[in-house]
């Protein structure tokens, strides 16, 4: 059995390439697979600290492309198409967030790189990496367009078929990789859903309050209580007098010959 040795191969050419950390090589295996990261790409990097992903995905997606990335740990590397915030994503109103930093709500791309702070304790520490991919997977579900794609680190335990199969109800291939670059003695698989089945909840929830909070037109109020008056309820002097044409227009010809008289009265 291999020594654990946290100054490999990998962390060598990560330090050469000025990446953050050798975890990059893990997405650039998965897109070199899948091709989930393409130019001019909205990118969505939940657990982004210390940048590595957002560093490839920065070159990867060009200058038209841009990057939101979240972790309770700072991010120290500086992207010109990327904006980092420090905060607990279970805490954030995600949204407001978003829109609050100029950002279209609606992504090409969510990737998690989330993993629990780890006790040692094997059940406790599969448990939470299996809470962080249901949260990555609702981010996803808000905010994530329709035929976009989803990358999540998962620590494998007993919870795996759940996930995989929670989320092939919601994209169109589900691929399981542990890239090359993952450590021997490491539990951890990545799982990638893609072309995701539906568009983001978002926008139906944002367009659901804005009917709730849109305010009434003063001609809703008038269909509506045409709309609820009975055949042979009277309508107001003041109804009438406002809108006398279409009054007339609604009634049948035995009813027009009665307005017709009262108008003559009241003429008189």
């Amino acid at each position: 059995m291999n020594a654990y040795n946290p100054r490999d191969h990998y962390f060598k050419k990560a330090k050469e390439q000025n990446f953050a950390a050798r975890s990059v090589f893990k997405l650039e295996e998965i897109d070199a697979k899948f091709h989930v990261v393409k130019s001019g790409m909205r990118v969505l990097d939940l657990g982004a600290s210390p940048g590595s992903w957002s560093q490839y995905c920065a070159k990867k997606i060009g200058p038209k492309g841009v990057i939101l990335g979240i972790d309770l740990k700072p991010v120290t590397v500086k992207l010109d198409n990327a904006t980092f915030i420090q905060a607990d994503l279970r805490d954030l109103q995600l949204d407001e967030v978003i829109l609050s930093h100029g950002f279209d709500p609606v992504f090409d791309l969510v990737i998690s790189d989330m993993a629990p702070n780890t006790t040692g304790i094997r059940l406790t520490d599969q448990a939470r990496s299996f809470e962080l991919c249901e949260l990555a997977l609702q981010v996803a579900d808000r905010f994530l367009r329709a035929k976009g794609d989803f990358v999540c680190k998962f620590f494998h335990s007993d919870d795996f078929t759940k996930l995989r199969d929670l989320m092939k109800t919601k994209y169109e291939k589900v691929e399981i990789v542990k890239p090359d670059s993952t450590r021997k003695i490491s539990k951890e698989i990545f799982l990638i859903g893609l072309r995701k089945k539906t568009g983001p909840s978002f926008l139906l929830e944002k367009k659901g309050a804005e009917e709730l909070n849109r305010p009434k037109e003063p001609h809703e109020d008038h269909e509506s209580k045409g709309l609820n008056q009975s055949p042979g309820e009277k309508t107001s002097d003041k109804e009438n007098s406002s809108d006398p044409m279409n009054t007339s227009h609604e009634m049948n010809s035995s009813n027009a010959i009665n307005s017709s008289n009262a108008m003559k009265k009241g003429q008189e």
